[in-house]
């Protein structure tokens, strides 16, 4: 994935500004799982890390999905602190903020949750 907008920037100081607005938003995706100004991701602006760990789930916007992530971690005893949720057509891309790292059992049926297209924590 790259978040990048179109670099127009016809002088040094405009190519210098999306350089470090570009830099800027890599970094949000990277460290917190952000997606603003994305044109093809859901669009989640977040905080940074509240509780120990966060569960970026990029997967096809299909009914249940949200639901199947939950039941995974409620089965690990892992409790959700926050969590955010955004579609934009065909793909849905929810973050997960949560306590404890769950197993890695929990992290497979994560990853295998029908329609996933990308799974990962972020601490």
């Amino acid at each position: 994935m790259i978040l990048t907008p179109h670099i127009g920037g016809s002088t040094l100081e405009a190519q210098k500004s999306i350089g470090q607005f570009v830099s800027q938003r890599l970094e949000d995706y990277w460290v917190k799982g952000s997606t603003m100004l994305s044109v093809n991701l859901p669009q989640i602006t977040l905080s940074d890390i509240r509780s120990n760990f966060r569960i970026a789930h990029l997967h096809a916007n299909l009914p249940g999905v949200l639901a199947r992530v939950n039941r995974v971690l409620g089965e690990d005893n892992i409790n959700i602190a926050a969590q955010a949720l955004g579609t934009e057509g065909e793909i849905g891309y929810v973050v997960t903020d949560v306590a404890q790292r769950p197993d890695q059992k929990a992290l497979d049926e994560l990853a295998a949750i029908e329609g996933t297209i990308r799974m990962r924590v972020i601490s």
